[in-house]
């Protein structure tokens, strides 16, 4: 979750009746916020940037989506930062037309070598700081 420096709400736990969090229409984080925090209200945008422009215009006090996006966000803009942990496992994927079996074995062995290697560790602790 985004929140602004110094907010109140450090957790999911913290979000009540009255709170007011935004999120992308149609998106499994505006979904997953409704399962997990029911008494708050959701507000939903069309994207990323206006969900964030409404955060930065106190059109709400949360703004959830997945890390990658939240860290981008709180780079952008150092007002604000990334609090509470994950609540939902939702791994990544990477889309391959169904049956392209060489691009699929490209990108499994180009993943497989990069945790090997060490990359993906490097790479995910540049961009994802956790």
């Amino acid at each position: 979750m985004l929140v602004k420096k110094g907010s109140d709400i450090q957790s999911i736990d913290d979000l009540k009746k009255g709170t007011k969090v935004l999120a992308v229409k149609g998106s499994t984080s505006s979904q997953n916020i409704r399962e997990k925090a029911p008494e708050a209200s959701v507000l939903e945008f069309e994207n990323y940037q206006e969900a964030f422009t409404a955060l930065k215009s106190n059109q709400g006090q949360v703004l959830t989506t997945d890390n990658a996006i939240l860290f981008g966000m709180a780079d952008e803009d150092s007002n604000y930062e990334v609090v509470g942990g994950t609540f939902t496992d939702e791994p990544y994927g990477i889309a391959v037309k169904k049956g392209d079996e060489e691009l699929t074995d490209a990108i499994n062995k180009a993943l497989k070598t990069l945790k090997e290697n060490g990359a993906y560790d490097n790479i995910h602790q540049k961009w994802i700081k956790e």
